[in-house]
């Protein structure tokens, strides 16, 4: 059975949503696999291709909105994070 203990404690604060954007963002690399920004960032609002590249759109409401782009293996090749106070 889980420790609902640590869970249920008073003394946990809550992770706020944009720390959570900002730490997934940071962790998007030149190199990172498409599996991988999915499950940092979930599903993209768009997917596109712009001058033969693929690019996944995200919109973050209230916070801005992200690009990352992949080269031909998949792999990142560049993001633009939301403009929240640090650039990738």
């Amino acid at each position: 059975m889980p420790n609902t203990a640590a869970v249920n404690s008073p003394n946990r604060q809550s992770v706020s949503p944009l720390f959570l954007l900002q730490r997934n963002w940071s962790e998007i690399k030149s190199g990172t696999s498409k599996e991988q920004v999915d499950a940092l960032l979930g599903k993209p609002e768009r997917v596109m291709r712009i001058n033969g590249d693929l690019v996944w759109y995200y919109v973050h409401p209230g916070f801005g909105r992200g690009t990352v782009f992949f080269d031909d293996e998949g792999k990142v090749s560049g993001a633009q994070s939301p403009h929240i106070g640090w650039s990738w």
